[in-house]
C-alpha cells in the first residue's frame, strides 16, 4: 500500500507557507515513527522521553528538510505557473510519497541526486498531474525533472516537455 503525505495549495505568504510544511511534515514523521512503535500501549508511556528524543531528531533531520524545501521549490512552481498543466489560480491536493528517514533507529541522511515526486489533484479533477523534482547536489536548488499527467487508475495520459 503506497502511503501519502497531503498538503494542500494555499493563498499563504512563503513564509508561513514554508513554517506550515515544516509542521505538516515533522507531524507526518512523527506519527510515522508513533506507529512503527512495536512497544505495548503501557511499555510506551514509560518512554516518552525516548520517544521526544527521537522525534526531536527527525525533526531536524536533513532528510526531512530537504523534503519541504522541495515543497517550497514546488509551491513556488505553482505561484509562478511554472508547472505543465497547472496555473497559479488552480487549487487542489498535493501528496508525495513517504520519504523514509529512520532505518534501524538511525536517521537517513540525504543522497544526492535526491529525487521526489509529487502528485496533484484539481479541484473537479480525476486525473493527477506529477512532477518529480530533482535536487543534483548539497548545495544546488530543486529543479523540475519530469511532469506527466496520469487517469485515475494510475495509466499515464500525457507527457510534457521539461526544460
Amino acid at each position: 500500500m503506497n502511503k501519502h503525505i497531503h498538503l494542500y495549495w494555499r493563498q499563504t505568504r512563503a513564509s508561513n507557507l514554508f513554517t506550515n510544511y515544516m509542521r505538516m511534515i515533522g507531524f507526518g514523521f512523527i506519527l510515522a515513527v508513533l506507529c512503527s512503535c512495536n512497544r505495548s500501549s503501557n511499555q510506551f508511556a514509560s518512554s516518552t522521553a525516548e520517544f521526544t528524543e527521537k522525534a526531536h531528531l527527525v525533526l531536524t533531520n536533513d532528510l526531512a528538510k530537504e523534503v519541504a524545501m522541495a515543497g517550497k521549490a514546488l509551491k513556488r512552481m505553482h505561484d509562478e505557473s511554472l508547472l505543465p498543466g497547472d496555473s497559479k489560480n488552480e487549487h487542489g491536493q498535493v501528496t508525495f510519497d513517504n520519504v523514509m528517514l529512520m532505518e534501524s533507529n538511525k536517521l537517513i541522511k540525504p543522497t544526492y541526486p535526491f529525487y521526489l515526486t509529487f502528485h496533484l489533484v484539481k479541484v473537479g479533477e480525476t486525473t493527477t498531474n506529477n512532477y518529480r523534482l530533482v535536487k543534483l547536489m548539497e548545495d544546488s536548488s530543486w529543479k523540475l525533472y519530469k511532469a506527466w499527467e496520469t487517469d485515475s487508475n494510475g495509466q499515464v495520459i500525457k507527457e510534457w516537455p521539461v526544460q
